[in-house]
Order: structure tokens, then sequence, then C-alpha cells
């Protein structure tokens, strides 16, 4: 009998779908968010709202999110009811207690990928330490951070998106929100610049947290091929073309740089950064 069994279990596995397979986690949270959505569909603003408060204290308190999750999904839930006259569908919530739980979810145009963010964002921002939802472009995080507002706001929660050309002050406004919309390039760049800050005062972002990216296969792997890089010209002496000649023929291979072919680069040994502070008569600055 036992043998039989583990037939008919092997046999119900080989007709699932990699889909069905990778949900089926899923579906007793679900089912629970959903207990809870009639039973919120019966309680004031008021109480809402006391409830979300209560769940905040206790996130900030050290407790995880995660045993909050189903009882905060059916407070966003019902919040998208009453401020934007939206209904989730379970296949949202389904993507939503996916994302939190830090998988990557396919859905297709029109499914309702922004809606399903909101849930996310909003219970890792219950902690304070903030949260950012990487857009594509700076469009879709203006718009989404202004269509979303009236449910953040409900759930006690400020929201804000950056743009590429934004002055500084306001850019170090939004990302002190509990959620900040914004491009991964914009907010890549913004990182950079903190890193060059001379004084706090000049550091924009504020620590990372949690982070939902949107496109996740474009922005992780087909713009992540692209680096960020800050260009200018410098002010300064004119560059001695002859003395930079004199140099670049002085190098011995293997001695003072190592060639990498595969990678087209090429790097300075120990002793070819000794050779270069010497010749240019510096210290310390190509270390």
């Amino acid at each position: 009998m036992e043998a039989i069994k583990k037939i008919k279990t092997f046999l119900h596995r080989l007709k699932q779908t990699s889909v069905t397979k990778d949900v089926e986690p899923y579906e007793s949270p679900l089912v629970q968010t959903f207990q809870l959505v009639s039973e919120m569909a019966a309680k004031t603003d008021k109480e809402l709202k006391r409830m979300t408060a209560v769940i905040r204290k206790k996130v900030r308190a050290g407790e995880s999110p995660d045993a909050h999750m189903t009882g905060l999904y059916a407070i966003v839930a019902e919040a998208f009811k009453r401020t934007l006259h939206i209904t989730p569908y379970r296949v949202q919530v389904l993507g939503a207690i996916a994302l939190h739980q830090r998988n990557i979810i396919e859905m297709q145009t029109g499914e309702g990928k922004t809606l399903v963010a909101v849930f996310a964002a909003c219970l890792n921002a219950l902690g304070g330490k903030g949260v950012h939802v990487l857009t594509f472009n700076d469009y879709l995080a203006k718009r989404d951070a202004n269509w979303m507002r009236p449910v953040y706001e409900f759930m006690g929660l400020s929201v804000g998106f950056i743009q590429e050309n934004m002055p500084a002050t306001e850019k170090r406004s939004a990302y002190r929100c509990d959620v900040t919309y914004g491009t991964a390039k914009e907010v890549g760049f913004d990182y950079l610049r903190s890193c060059m800050a001379y004084e706090p005062g000049e550091i924009i972002l504020r620590d990372f947290n949690y982070a939902i990216v949107d496109e996740a296969d474009a922005i992780l792997i087909d713009e992540a091929r692209n680096p960020l890089v800050f260009a200018g010209n410098i002010e300064g002496q004119p560059v001695d073309h002859h003395q930079v000649a004199r140099y670049v023929s002085s190098l011995a291979l293997h001695r003072d740089f190592m060639l990498d072919e595969y990678a087209r680069n090429v790097f300075l040994t120990d002793h070819g950064i000794e050779k270069t502070e010497r010749f240019f008569f510096c210290s310390e600055s190509v270390r």
C-alpha cells in the first residue's frame, strides 16, 4: 500500500505544472487573507487605522512583518476599495504574498503589478526604515506614486518619488518618505553622489531596507550591463602627453602590469603602482 501511495504521489506531481507547484506554498496565507477581508469590510476607517497602528507598533518593537502579513494585506485590500474603489483579485494578493517573500513574480500587462507592489511596500514600510520601489522610467515612478498615494496615506504611510533632474533638497525629502518611487538608474546615481559627499548633510539617500524592482529582468540583467558613470570636464593643469608616453613605454608586462585579454583590461602590479607614484611624483594616489 505504501508503494502504491508513493506512485500516486509521483504521478500527481508529474501532472502539475511548474506554475501550480510554484504558487502552492502561498495558497494557505491567501485563504487566510481573504477570510479576514470580509471582516475588514464591516469596520470603520478609524478602526482599520487603529489596527494598522497596532501592527506598526509591534513591527517596530522587533516582531517580524511575516507574522502580520495576512492581517495587514486584508487591511490594504479594504483600503483599495475605500480610496480608489478597486477590489483586488485573488491572483493579485497571491502575487503580493510571493513578492513579500523575496520572489521574482511574472505578471502580464494589465494584471495589476502596480497594485501588487503596494501590498508588499506597505508591509515592509511599517518598520520605519523605508521601501524603494524601482520602476523602469521616470514617468512610471511619478504616476504610480501619485496614483497609489491615497492607499498609502490611508495606511498612515508617506510616499514620494524622484526624477532625473530633481533638486537635491526635493530628492532628500522624497527619500525620507516611508515609500519612495524612482528608477533604478537614478537611485544608483544618487547612491554614488552620496558616496562622494564630504559632509553628512550632502547625503541624499537613506539606508537601504527593502526594494521592489519592476521589470526585474530588464533592470537586473539588461540595464545592469551598462555601468553608471559620472562624466564631465575637470579643470586643472594641461596634460604633458610626452611625459605620459614615456611613462607608458617604460612599463613592462608581468612586472609592472598584467593583461586580462578575456576582459580586455589592464591592471597595475604593486611594482607598477610604486613606479607610477615615483614617475609622477605622487603618493598613494593610484592604490
